[in-house]
């Protein structure tokens, strides 16, 4: 299964310390949403927008069942997990996306999230708060 990511998981500090294992990567693009900075965190939270608007991320394939277990636990409550159509290189691709619920949309600000910010300001402190992120066995 394949895995867009859009936020603090497109950078390797960070998503070595969640997934075990070495995955293919690229970038990627998703059309018809847009990131907006989460009340009080690094990290964005991905809403529906025009189609026009298009968030760039990183594309992982083919996770094997437990890093995406892991990723489900690391994601938490905030998110949902969905199917959607990526871009990469013109084509295609389906990968599973972690949305924001509904219920919490009222902890997204009106501040776009910009990945230039977070390497500047957010992502030390990001992998400070994470370090050695490891949720339970299954």
């Amino acid at each position: 299964m394949h895995v867009f990511t859009y936020g603090s998981l497109m950078y390797e500090a960070v998503w070595s310390q969640v997934v075990r294992g070495h995955y293919r990567q690229c970038l990627a693009g998703l059309a018809g949403y847009r990131r907006w900075c989460v009340r009080g965190e690094h990290y964005p939270g991905l809403w529906p927008a025009m189609a026009t608007d298009k968030v760039s991320g990183v594309l992982y394939f083919d996770l094997e069942a437990g890093d995406l277990a892991r990723l489900d636990a690391f994601e938490g409550a905030y998110y949902r997990r969905q199917r959607l159509p990526c871009e990469v290189a013109g084509e295609v691709v389906e990968a599973e996306v972690y949305l924001f619920r509904s219920r919490y949309r009222q902890l997204l600000t009106t501040r776009e999230w910009q990945a230039e910010t977070f390497e500047r300001q957010g992502l030390q402190p990001f992998i400070q708060r994470y370090r050695g992120f490891m949720p339970p066995q299954k």
